[in-house]
């Protein structure tokens, strides 16, 4: 005979009155990752500003223009965040024109130590599944340049090869046209000498 374990036992077997079970955390929150980050939503919905091209469509969009645009403007939508008009494209959150807030999630999904300091492209491919903006793969690349981190440890894959320099040879054939002297010093002393002359002809 075989003991069950409590996985597979019958719901109904268990006893009404107990309720051991209810309003229990079995992890805490600071366990879990936030796939939203408040504060920084809050600096995007609060950033004035925007792009001029941008802040146009936006003007549009919550104007509700003329019926040809839609078409034009199907890629952007506005949502509200704590009353203020977020501004997505294609689904993802629009960065404003503030190069300091760019930069902040820049470093975020670079300089993250889960990530690691991945290069420009896996920067970019991490960053452009939540936000864009206008020249942001541009942005990263140079950020990633720049990255003190990064270039300290990269690896050179091309490293160059400077070419040799030959030593010319002698352009005369008579004997003893060139002479050179060589002198090695502060050898150990030896029968009270400690240097030796280098002739070469």
């Amino acid at each position: 005979m075989f003991l069950s374990d409590t996985l597979s036992q019958q719901p109904d077997f268990i006893p009404d009155e107990d309720h051991d079970n209810e309003d229990v955390v079995l992890l805490p929150d600071g366990l879990f990752v936030n796939l939203i980050n408040i504060d920084l939503q809050w600096k995007i919905a609060n950033a004035e500003d925007l792009d001029l091209d941008i802040s146009n469509q936006i003007k549009t969009l919550l104007e509700k223009g003329p019926a040809t645009l839609h078409q034009d403007l199907s890629d952007w939508t506005t949502e509200i965040f704590k009353g203020k008009p977020v501004l997505f494209y294609k689904g993802k959150n629009y960065i404003p024109n503030n190069q300091e807030l760019r930069k902040e999630i820049v470093e975020h999904f670079h300089n993250n130590p889960s990530t690691g300091h991945p290069g420009e492209l896996e920067t970019f491919n991490s960053i452009k599944q939540h936000y864009w903006w206008p020249g942001m793969r541009t942005f990263i690349e140079e950020y990633v340049k720049g990255c003190r981190i990064c270039q300290q440890f990269k690896i050179d894959r091309s490293p160059s090869h400077p070419s040799f320099m030959p030593i010319k040879g002698l352009t005369t054939t008579r004997p003893f046209e060139n002479c050179s002297m060589d002198m090695i010093t502060d050898l150990p002393p030896m029968k009270g000498y400690d240097s030796i002359l280098i002739h070469d002809v």
